[in-house]
């Protein structure tokens, strides 16, 4: 079997998010930093499990749309104070 395709919905969603607030607002922030946010972000949003992004969201109502769009800003927006909170000095 071949499950290479299953995949968490919200990743590319949490990580295209990240990437592009990386060149404002989270600019000059280091790689691992990054990865902290996504990981902090993917750990709030819930457990979507699908084989094709596509699909999924082209299938999905527009309402549907506007709110994983706003459940994933949710969660970035968190996981960004949550690490600059706990950042060693």
């Amino acid at each position: 079997m071949d499950f290479e395709t299953v995949h968490n919905f919200y990743e590319r969603l949490v990580l295209e998010k990240v990437v592009e607030l990386s060149s404002t607002e989270l600019e000059g922030s280091s790689d691992g930093a990054l990865c902290d946010i996504a990981c902090v972000a993917l750990n709030r949003l819930p457990a979507y499990y699908v084989r094709h992004n596509v699909d999924t969201y082209f299938y999905m109502p527009v309402i549907e749309h506007h709110k994983v769009d706003a459940e994933v800003d949710d969660a970035v927006s968190y996981a960004i104070n949550f690490i600059a909170e706990h950042q060693p000095d």
